[in-house]
């Protein structure tokens, strides 16, 4: 762990070196805190710390919480890596060089590094949504393969491509529907969406087979096809039994939080959406107006207008992914249950010339966010005879 340590009135670093990256290090550097705010006279400490996703070790939070420095004001920031590049001259120096040297300029982003009792839910969201991620993929490779096989049998013309089902499917549900559908019900639903037919039975049929040998496979099988179709039916079971348990967890750590019963009065937005959101954005004190929380989830462009026409539906490598990925499942659960939502989303859909839906949806999720910084500010509930 390397610290620089830079003070406001002078261009000169007063200290700097490498520690140990646990306890014992972030005591040593708070020692050294001490020592120098003893002979300064310092009102204030900003600590920035690099983001680095995987990461779960915060020196920076443990320092704000240290009761010997519980009398100087102590802002933490969370530095992204390209942020430090500006200021990287190409030398040897450590990263903390230039995060002091950016502190100092004051050209640092906006205060988002989170506050140690929002981090517990925070794993446990984020390696859910990893996992809802995974469970997709495997879904999307299950159906894959499953056209192959049934292709091979099926005596049925004008067959929807296994391309063209995968796109019905990926453009028309969200992460969190894929997850929460059958195989059947997938399929089913991109033969209702699509152009050409699926064949059903067969599919059905291919599917039971694949079930029956799923957790046994017949050493005398040389088909790799019904192999690979059975590790995967496995696997998405497993991913399915983990979640469930995962998700037992969330709701138990959430019930602490006063935050959930704000977000789950919003029709639709369960305590999976709720737990996700809260664990990436924490107290939304830490932002100064709603769209710093739009910035932080990068959700495209800058215009805070509800009734912009993007030119752009690109979306940032830099974003917060998981509080932009609970945020966007969140607004397409209000879409469905909620009037207002609803229209607006229609409404955002006849104005876009291309990629309508996710169009519609970026600009429904940003209202989403208005609406979402407003009720957490002012501690109020979902009201809908308040709708303007």
């Amino acid at each position: 762990m390397n610290v620089a340590i830079m003070s406001p009135d002078s261009d000169d670093f007063i200290f700097q070196d490498s520690f140990s990256s646990n306890l014992n290090g972030v005591d040593q550097v708070k020692d050294q805190i001490i020592n120098l705010c003893s002979t300064k006279t310092i009102d204030s400490i900003i600590v920035g710390q690099e983001f680095i996703r995987f990461y779960q070790f915060s020196p920076a939070v443990i320092l704000q919480n240290s009761t010997e420095l519980s009398d100087y004001e102590i802002e933490l920031v969370r530095v992204n890596s390209n942020e430090i590049i500006k200021f990287n001259d190409g030398g040897s120096r450590s990263d903390a060089y230039y995060i002091a040297e950016l502190l100092k300029s004051d050209g640092h982003s906006e205060n988002v590094l989170q506050n140690e009792k929002y981090l517990a839910l925070q794993r446990l969201t984020r390696l859910r949504c990893d996992l809802v991620f995974s469970m997709v993929r495997a879904k999307k490779c299950f159906i894959n393969d499953l056209f192959y096989k049934v292709n091979q049998s099926s005596e049925t013309d004008d067959l929807m491509s296994n391309s063209r089902i995968i796109a019905i499917i990926t453009e028309d549900l969200t992460s969190e529907g894929i997850m929460k559908m059958s195989i059947d019900e997938l399929l089913s639903y991109a033969n209702n969406h699509g152009e050409g037919s699926i064949d059903l039975k067969n599919f059905a049929r291919s599917i039971k087979d694949v079930k029956h040998h799923a957790y046994v496979l017949d050493q005398s099988n040389n088909n790799s096809l019904d192999i690979v179709l059975s590790v995967y039916y496995k696997a998405i079971r497993t991913y399915q039994k983990t979640l469930r348990e995962l998700d037992d967890s969330i709701e138990h750590i959430l019930n602490s939080l006063f935050e959930v019963d704000i977000l789950k009065s919003l029709p639709g937005v369960d305590y999976v959406y709720a737990a996700g959101i809260i664990a990436e954005t924490g107290n939304v004190e830490r932002f100064d107006k709603e769209s710093q929380i739009a910035s932080y989830a990068k959700l495209g462009g800058n215009n805070r207008s509800s009734s912009v026409n993007l030119d752009s539906t690109s979306r940032p490598h830099s974003r917060d992914m998981y509080l932009h990925q609970y945020l966007v499942e969140a607004t397409n659960q209000l879409i469905v249950h909620d009037q207002m939502f609803a229209d607006y989303f229609e409404r955002q859909k006849q104005k876009a010339l291309t990629n309508p839906r996710r169009r519609a949806l970026t600009l429904a999720t940003r209202k989403f966010v208005r609406v979402l910084d407003y009720l957490l500010r002012e501690h109020q509930t979902f009201d809908p005879s308040k709708q303007g």
